[in-house]
């Protein structure tokens, strides 16, 4: 896996794939770092959560 951050000077980004790399499929990301600040991130304890699905909810999506 490669991971690098960069700062683009205008609009078009060139990548340079590695040669163990050619011919699979790869999936590429792009987001700006700020969007991961953890004031985006929520913050809501797990028993915030705690009966928004039904019982039977639940079990549709267990299958």
């Amino acid at each position: 896996m490669t991971k690098t951050i960069i700062t683009p000077e205008n609009n078009s980004v060139l990548l340079s794939v590695p040669e163990e790399y050619v011919g699979k499929k790869l999936e590429v990301f792009m987001y700006a770092v700020e969007e991961l600040s953890e004031n985006k991130i929520s913050q809501q304890p797990m028993s915030a959560y705690k009966g928004i699905l039904t019982r039977e909810e639940a079990e549709q999506l267990r299958c």
